[in-house]
């Protein structure tokens, strides 16, 4: 992987060096609320070498400098103005887990024809943010009982740890009743716009996004394949060699199986 440096754009991005090969696939990796674009770093060393992703710390997470925005849109303006920066050789692929799915979606929307491809991991179109999470994110005093249950078993010890550090690192304002405005919003309504093939991966163990939300989200959108797999919340940090190989597919023919 390559960095960009974002100080102008206020985001922290992380660049692969195959981006700008002919034959390669931007794909753009968008992690949750309290996350940050380590959270994909096992996933990432699963992918192959057409596959070039770009990474980023969302607004007020990571190494992004500054607060949670306050609305899903805000946040979608600030990626769009990074990846005006950023030259691509192809239409974009675009993933994204629980909020950072959100983001995906409303990204998509947004982009229209630019983006190619949509994978969409634990996530929902209508995400209600839990109180306790909004507590310790506006706190920066995550609750390692809260985090781990949020995982199944047997997942290794540092990548729980990851997870809890992020969580502290994350800037929402004190006082806060909602993630990026995400509990008022539905995005339902208006998947059908959106054509391009994509991938809802359900969580079959996920104690935090239902999996009849994520498989609402599939059947709402005209081009999606539903894939279940067993796991928590993190899917992509307990399986990430699976989750990498449903991307892959989804890149390489549309997902057909």
């Amino acid at each position: 992987m390559g960095f960009l440096t974002t100080d102008s754009l206020g985001l922290h991005c992380q660049l692969s060096d195959r981006l700008h090969a002919r034959t390669s696939v931007p794909l753009l990796l968008l992690h949750g609320a309290g996350g940050s674009s380590r959270q994909w770093r096992w996933l990432v060393a699963e992918l192959p070498p057409w596959v070039a992703p770009i990474i980023v710390d969302l607004p007020g997470h990571g190494a992004s400098p500054g607060p949670v925005p306050d609305s899903l849109d805000r946040a979608v303006e600030r990626i769009e103005a990074l990846l005006s920066g950023v030259a691509l050789n192809a239409p974009l692929a675009v993933a994204g887990h629980s909020v950072g799915g959100m983001i995906a979606l409303r990204l998509a929307l947004s982009m229209g024809r630019s983006v190619s491809h949509l994978g969409l991991v634990a996530t929902a179109a209508t995400i209600r943010p839990n109180p306790r999470l909004l507590e310790q994110l506006a706190g920066c005093a995550p609750d390692d009982r809260f985090v781990r249950d949020a995982f199944s078993d047997r997942v290794p010890e540092e990548r729980i740890r990851l997870v809890v550090e992020d969580f502290g690192r994350t800037r929402l304002r004190a006082g806060a009743d909602d993630f990026m405005d995400i509990g008022a919003r539905d995005l339902l309504p208006g998947l059908g716009a959106l054509t391009m093939p994509a991938l809802v991966l359900v969580a079959n163990g996920d104690p935090v996004i239902s999996p009849r939300r994520s498989r609402a989200l599939a059947a709402g959108l005209p081009g999606a394949r539903l894939v279940a797999l067993d796991g928590g919340h993190y899917l992509h940090i307990e399986r990430p060699g699976e989750v990498a190989a449903e991307l892959v597919a989804l890149l390489r023919d549309g997902g057909e199986r």
